[in-house]
């Protein structure tokens, strides 16, 4: 998720971090703590699928996968109907 332009103080917010083989759980947006996993040992194989649970209407929208070591990234839009 991108930072809020009008506030000078904002940070990028992260979905879910995964840096140096761990979760990096402080830059993580608070709504989505204990909602999210990734598949770490489907990373070899090269599938960097994350799951999402407790899906609300909220979570409506497009979510960016990076990998830096690669330069790069997919996007995804994530429809959540009733």
């Amino acid at each position: 998720m991108e930072p809020d332009p009008s506030d000078r103080l904002s940070r990028v917010g992260y979905v879910h971090l995964y840096r140096d083989k761990r979760e990096v759980p402080d830059m993580k947006i608070p709504a989505y703590a204990q909602r999210t996993a990734l598949f770490t040992d489907a990373l070899k194989e090269g599938n960097m699928s994350l799951k999402i649970v407790n899906v609300t209407l909220a979570d409506t929208g497009r979510y960016r996968c990076y990998v830096p070591k690669l330069d790069c990234y997919s996007i995804v839009e994530l429809v959540v109907g009733e």
